[in-house]
């Protein structure tokens, strides 16, 4: 389902731009020294079966010396392919699943699996729609450029790239895929250190990969528990999508319909807010002027509120927004709570209007903290979230496409 042009996340333009996926990939694959994988596996060597013939025969024994080699040859068989029939294991809010291989557990920092030395990483994650195209145009690429190879996955068809880097004294090797999902990309990154390569040897990246499978959409539960915000009502809206950056989409517009042709809101925290009450008008204001893709602003109200009983601001406009310039009406609402607070964008065709405005605040109305308060999804870090919520003082991060990538200078 497409996006409309005013929710689009900085860096997905119509030819399926990314913010900064080279830079990210580079930072990501190549992050992360830590200590050594160890072996977790003895050969057993020095010892053979079965004794030379001049010597006088002994009952054989079972003991453990005896069967390390044969242990360490199935530690290997475990370690190194994925548990056969196992269902894919999707990261939270994920679209895109796996079966990991025995070692990975499911990573706290990052979407995706990783080993317990942090050294050996597998990042799971969507990209738009045109990401596998390129993917997919790349294989018969010119001369010189990086050519996917096609993997059969659970997903169908996908593509397969590897790649050798370095981090620090390590060479790292990186595996990426990208299969096709129903209006999305799903991508998979892995990073194993040269000093891991005997148990995640190729084949049994390969064998993990080919597992990839997708699914149609994520359980609404499990998206609304991903926000640092509680929602008690959707009022009745058909699609609700979670973003990764704790942002929350609920739309009427089916999959593949124009989310400009039907009520739309997102909802998501946003920091840098002023705490004084002469100042919250004008930032209120300005954020409402830079919402993307609309065109004909023009402001109807703009005025101080009560939500919930907090501080707020409400900003209406009308606006012509889309290829068919649609007349839409736009309502932003903020929640004020110390630095960091509540921002809800609501947007319908002018002529649903009065049906959608009443359920918007609904929705707004049962918008609760967690814990007492906002919660800012990147604690320690300068939030600097995509599309409408990017603060005036923020600025577009560069932009950089897939073929970037697969086409490097």
């Amino acid at each position: 389902m497409p996006a409309p042009s005013w929710l689009r996340p900085v860096g997905t333009g119509n030819c399926g731009e990314m913010t900064g996926v080279r830079r990210f990939i580079s930072t990501f694959i190549r992050s992360g020294n830590g200590e050594r994988l160890g072996m977790v596996f003895s050969a057993g060597h020095g010892h053979t079966f079965g004794q030379p013939l001049n010597r006088p025969k002994r009952q054989p024994r079972c003991s453990a010396m005896n069967l390390r080699p044969l242990l360490g040859a199935l530690a290997l068989v475990l370690i190194c392919f994925p548990a056969l029939a196992a269902d894919p294991v999707y990261p939270s809010g994920i679209r895109v699943g796996l079966v990991p291989l025995i070692g990975l557990a499911r990573a706290t920092t990052f979407p995706g699996f990783e080993s317990q030395d942090q050294n050996v990483r597998v990042l799971v994650t969507e990209l738009p729609a045109a990401a596998f195209n390129e993917a997919a145009k790349a294989v018969s690429g010119p001369p010189g450029s990086i050519r996917p190879q096609p993997l059969e996955t659970a997903a169908g068809t996908g593509y397969f790239l590897i790649d050798n880097g370095g981090s620090g004294s390590d060479n790292i090797k990186r595996y990426m895929l990208f299969v096709a999902g129903e209006g999305f990309s799903g991508y998979v990154a892995v990073q194993v250190p040269e000093n891991a390569a005997k148990i995640y040897t190729d084949e049994a990246v390969k064998q993990m990969l080919a597992s990839v499978a997708t699914r149609k959409e994520v359980p609404v539960e499990e998206q609304l528990a991903l926000l640092p915000f509680r929602v008690t009502e959707l009022a009745g809206f058909r699609t609700v999508r979670a973003m990764m950056n704790g942002t929350l989409m609920l739309t009427d517009s089916k999959a593949g319909e124009n989310t400009e042709n039907a009520p739309v809101m997102i909802i998501g925290l946003i920091t840098g807010t002023p705490t004084e009450t002469d100042a919250r008008s004008r930032f209120a204001r300005e954020l409402a002027l830079q919402i993307p893709g609309m065109r004909d602003i023009r402001v109807t109200v703009s005025e101080p509120m009560r939500i919930s009983a907090t501080p707020g601001y409400e900003t209406r406009l009308d606006a012509v927004t889309g290829k068919d310039k649609t007349e839409v009406t736009v309502v932003q609402w903020l929640r004020f709570n110390g630095g960091v607070s509540l921002r809800v964008i609501a947007s319908a065709p002018r002529d649903q209007w009065l049906a959608a405005f009443t359920r918007f605040r609904e929705v707004r109305d049962g918008i609760r903290s967690k814990n007492g308060g906002w919660r800012d999804p990147n604690p320690g870090k300068a939030h600097n979230p995509p599309g409408p919520f990017r603060s005036p003082v923020h600025r577009p991060a560069n932009r950089q496409n897939l073929s970037a990538i697969l086409h490097p200078p």
